[in-house]
């Protein structure tokens, strides 16, 4: 081992590339036997590891795939061996111009992830090199992305899998557009079966708030088969709990996906039940109670349960004016507020702006003159 770990830093490139799979494969020979364990801990140490940055960055492609291949099998050994400077290596590596390597580089850190995945530094090693990948200008690396995914995240959906809901939550976000793009190609390939939906289903019902999230991304593809009856009821929990006006972090995220959950399905949404579902939006925005995100949720459902709805039966059963309603009646309270200049109340203000900033996205070329001018 001493002899070909010598050689990982030959002045010859091929060399160094032979020398370094070649150790790859000796360590991982070695791994099946007890035998070699405290030897194969004992060989990871700070120079080891030092060599393998090296060898990381080695100008020579096949020098950098070699380098990829042992820190697949160092792992294995001691799975704490990365520290947080590998880990921006290994992203970085997912974006090689080389092929090879990003392929390589994929497949590494895909192998870190499952062979430990509680890690936290792990988590995030794969969450933001191996979901980004779904935009790869190569058709075969968009499919490693989507393997890994469906293997690593959605065939390990389980309540008591905390390192999964752990990775979910870190979808949204800055990852939420390559997410979208991951389900949207699934989609096309049909992958995204009842199965998956039932089971996300099954695990809210056992309060893991997370499976949401995964909701969100699949319901513009799975809209025939999420039970809207199912989301209905969830909406109505929060409804009639009274919380929704409360500054409670929870409670605003899971309402936040209902509602876009309600937004994407609103075509398959019952006239019955849309109308009541309407109704209560319609409460709830007239009250300006609501904090700024819900406020957007709430209009762009309301908005989407139009459509759906004005399209099937020709007339909206609520009320066909209801943006100019909610505009000028935001309009009479801010006159109110800033009349009061004393005692202007901040936090109603700014639901009220916002109100009409979400609200005017619906009517361009048709808001009222007299708001503008306000």
């Amino acid at each position: 081992i001493d002899s070909v770990t010598q050689r990982c830093s030959d002045k010859v490139p091929s060399v160094r590339a032979k020398a370094l799979t070649c150790l790859a494969s000796i360590i991982e020979q070695a791994l099946n036997s007890s035998d070699y364990s405290p030897l194969l801990k004992q060989l990871i140490g700070e120079n080891f590891l030092s060599l393998l940055r090296r060898r990381l960055v080695d100008e020579k492609l096949n020098v950098r795939k070699g380098a990829l291949q042992l820190v697949m099998v160092t792992v294995s050994v001691s799975p704490e061996t990365l520290q947080p400077e590998d880990f921006e290596l290994l992203v970085s590596l997912c974006s090689d111009s080389s092929l090879a390597i990003r392929k390589q580089a994929a497949t590494t850190v895909t192998h870190i992830f499952q062979s430990s995945r509680s890690t936290l530094l792990y988590q995030q090693m794969w969450l933001k090199s191996i979901v980004p990948l779904v935009l790869d200008a190569e058709a075969s690396i968009v499919e490693i992305s989507l393997d890994s995914f469906e293997k690593s995240l959605l065939s390990q959906l389980k309540k008591d899998n905390k390192s999964t809901w752990q990775v979910v939550r870190g979808l949204e976000g800055e990852l939420q557009p390559y997410a979208e793009k991951i389900f949207s190609l699934l989609h096309e390939q049909g992958r995204l079966k009842k199965p998956l939906i039932t089971s996300l289903q099954n695990l809210i019902n056992e309060d893991i708030d997370e499976a949401w999230i995964l909701l969100v991304f699949a319901a513009p593809y799975t809209n025939k088969i999420i039970d809207s009856s199912f989301i209905l009821e969830h909406w109505e929990d929060l409804y009639n709990s009274d919380k929704l006006t409360l500054s409670d972090s929870s409670v605003e995220a899971k309402a936040q996906r209902v509602l876009s959950v309600i937004t994407k399905i609103a075509s398959s949404i019952p006239i019955k039940d849309a109308t009541s579902l309407a109704s209560e939006l319609m409460e709830l925005l007239n009250n300006f109670q609501l904090n700024p995100k819900l406020i957007q949720n709430s209009v762009e459902a309301l908005a989407k349960l139009n459509n759906a709805f004005s399209q099937k039966t020709k007339k909206w059963t609520v009320d066909s004016r209801w943006t100019v309603n909610l505009i000028s009646n935001s309009q009479d309270q801010i006159n109110q507020i800033v009349l009061d200049k004393l005692n202007i109340d901040t936090d109603k203000l700014s639901k009220h702006l916002f109100s009409i900033g979400e609200l005017s996205k619906l009517c361009v070329g048709k808001f009222p003159t007299s708001t503008v001018n306000l």
